[in-house]
C-alpha cells in the first residue's frame, strides 16, 4: 500500500496521454482545500528546468467558491455527489487512502453492494491490515451504517 497505486493508475496514464497526443503539460483539477498531499503543494504551476510541466488552475479555489459556482451555473455533477450517496469526492473506488473510507463502504453496502464486494476483493490485503490494526476500518462484522 503506497502512493505507487496513484502513480500507476493516474500519473502514468496522464504521461502516456501527454506523449500520445503531443501534449507537453498535465492540467489537473487538484485543489488545496481537498487536503492531504494536495495541501502541501504550493502554487498553480509546476516547472522543470524552466519548462511548464503541470498546471493546476483550480488549486486556489475554496470549497465555498466551488459550491457557489456549481449552484450559480447550475452544473450537474456525478450522481454520487447527490442523495442518497452524498459523497464529498469520488476518486478510485474504495481507495484505502480515502479519509472517509468506512463511510464510503457503508454507503456502498446499502446502495451498491456489488461495488462494495469489488472493493473488498480489490483491496483485500490492505483492508485486512487496516482492520487488524484498527485503522480507518471497523471489523467487518461490526457493520454500523452512519450516513452523516
Amino acid at each position: 500500500m503506497s502512493d505507487k497505486c496513484c502513480t500507476k493508475l493516474k500519473k502514468e496514464s496522464a504521461r502516456t496521454f501527454e506523449k500520445e497526443n503531443n501534449r507537453p503539460i498535465a492540467i489537473t483539477g487538484m485543489r488545496t482545500d481537498e487536503g492531504g498531499l494536495r495541501a502541501e503543494h504550493k502554487g498553480c504551476a509546476v516547472f522543470s528546468d524552466d519548462v511548464l510541466k503541470k498546471f493546476h488552475p483550480l488549486k486556489p479555489l475554496t470549497d465555498s467558491f466551488i459550491e457557489w459556482f456549481i449552484l450559480e451555473k447550475k452544473i450537474q455533477l456525478c450522481e454520487l455527489y447527490y442523495s442518497p450517496y452524498n459523497f464529498k469526492r469520488t476518486g478510485c473506488k474504495g481507495c484505502p487512502f480515502s479519509l472517509d473510507l468506512q463511510k464510503q463502504l457503508d454507503i456502498m453496502q446499502i446502495l451498491m453492494p456489488t461495488e462494495r464486494k469489488q472493493c473488498e476483493n480489490i483491496w483485500k490485503p490492505v483492508y485486512e491490515e487496516y482492520r487488524r490494526i484498527g485503522y480507518r476500518l471497523k471489523e467487518s462484522n461490526q457493520q454500523e451504517f452512519d450516513f452523516t
